[in-house]
């Protein structure tokens, strides 16, 4: 398992060589358009399963440490790809 929690998972998406994993989770948000979400990036699945617990690189748009500027949102209507060096994932 890399994630369990009562939320929605949207777009997910796998990298070309099959090795990474990226995925929104989120959670409605009364009179707001868009969903809380929290976006998770498994770079390396093999190795961080080997290792018991993945690892996920988070970006989250409520807290402020990672993510976009106070007020924005990680929005889900745009679909998620990986950079072509499968280092980097961005909204497309």
């Amino acid at each position: 398992m890399l994630d369990n929690d009562a939320k929605m998972y949207s777009r997910l998406q796998w990298n070309e060589a099959g090795t990474g994993l990226v995925v929104l989770k989120g959670s409605d948000v009364e009179k707001m358009r868009e969903r809380d979400n929290v976006l998770l990036a498994f770079p390396d699945i093999t190795a961080a399963l080997k290792d018991g617990a993945p690892a996920a690189v988070r970006w989250c748009s409520r807290r402020q440490r990672r993510g976009p500027p106070k007020g924005w949102v990680i929005s889900d209507r745009a679909p998620l790809a990986w950079s072509e060096d499968n280092a980097r994932v961005f909204l497309a």
